[in-house]
């Protein structure tokens, strides 16, 4: 049975949120806490709800106007709570039962009076593979990229390829492939087998460029877990354990991660019926769920892919879609940034 670890004080402040403060604030505050979760008080320190990693993925698809959404519109009201005069043990036996990662311990008033959760095992070493696509010329990176590959400019002191591999390595992720074309040499001779990283690094060779997700079918060996398919000009705190527990929960073939992309027409949208004009929305804003370049794909991705024939990731998505294969959105709400365009990646490395 996994150890309790009660929150100090100093740290309990991280995983509390009043129950006024914008829906906008929740997202920041578990952007940065450890265990993604949050208690919701009032002003009296009463608990009054909870907000987990779960609930916000799903307000992030179903509301489209944060600015003005209420954290009353989607905390849970139902949530398990324990006395703090209870002994650890019993504590330790709610979280079990329930199979809950964490509890906020109140007192008769539900005042909080601490939070207790279980001993993480989220970052422990895992099986899984993480391939990373960085066989792309980066042309919109130009000069940049002219004799250097976009995976290896730097970013704020490291290079990208770097940063997604040193994140993942932090959350127990030890086994990569590299898919490599352009200037490919360079990244080899940068992270080799990746051993003084301490991780295993094998590499694919495009010999002609294959898209976003072409060189799939280079890969022969079989896995035993699912793997996960990134980018190499992304650069994000993502979770990479809460991907592949929702992956595996759903009983996903593919597992997609989304975010949201806002734009606004310069216009004045008018809506007629019968040539009569019934309204007028003044410069709208329409909201999108897009593609965010990381992906989790089915232990058994590579069957029935042609070897060599050049596949973008969203022709790859529609031909799982005509067979049939389950294909679940993981809506992102952590920080990501796409190092794509040379004249944002220069304002955006003086930040």
């Amino acid at each position: 049975m996994a150890k309790i670890l009660k929150l100090k004080q100093s740290e309990r402040k991280h995983y509390l949120l009043i129950d006024n403060a914008p829906f906008i604030s929740a997202i920041k505050k578990i952007n940065k806490n450890k265990y993604k979760f949050l208690i919701v008080i009032n002003k009296h320190k009463k608990v009054i709800g909870t907000l987990t990693d779960g609930d916000i993925r799903r307000a992030n698809l179903k509301f489209k106007n944060f600015e003005k959404l209420k954290l009353k519109d989607v905390i849970s009201n139902k949530f398990i709570k324990v006395n703090y005069k209870e002994p650890d043990y019993k504590i330790e036996n709610y979280l079990t039962k329930n199979k809950i990662p964490y509890i906020p311990i109140v007192n008769n008033l539900d005042v909080i009076k601490g939070i207790a959760v279980l001993g993480s095992n989220r970052f422990k070493t895992h099986n899984n593979t993480i391939i990373i696509m960085a066989g792309g010329k980066g042309k919109r990176m130009m000069p940049l990229t002219k004799d250097k590959p976009k995976p290896l400019i730097s970013y704020k002191g490291m290079s990208i390829l770097k940063n997604i591999i040193i994140n993942a390595k932090k959350q127990g992720f030890i086994n990569f492939i590299i898919s490599i074309n352009y200037l490919g040499d360079m990244i080899k001779n940068e992270f080799g087998n990746g051993s003084k990283l301490g991780i295993n690094i094998e590499y694919i060779f495009e010999k002609n460029p294959l898209g976003t997700a072409g060189s799939l079918s280079l890969i022969k060996k079989s896995f035993s877990e699912p793997v996960i398919v990134t980018n190499a000009d992304i650069i994000t705190n993502v979770d990479y354990s809460l991907l592949l527990d929702f992956h595996i929960k759903k009983k996903s073939f593919t597992t997609v991660v989304l975010k949201n992309y806002s734009w606004q027409n310069p216009y004045g949208v008018v809506k007629i019926k019968n040539l009569k004009v019934k309204d007028i929305i003044e410069k709208p804003v329409y909201m999108y769920s897009v593609l965010a370049g990381i992906y989790v794909l089915d232990k058994k991705f590579n069957i029935n892919l042609k070897t060599n024939i050049k596949l973008d990731m969203p022709n790859y998505l529609q031909y799982l879609i005509n067979l049939n294969k389950k294909i679940i959105g993981y809506s992102l709400y952590e920080d990501i940034l796409e190092i794509s365009n040379y004249n944002e990646f220069l304002k955006l490395n003086k930040l």
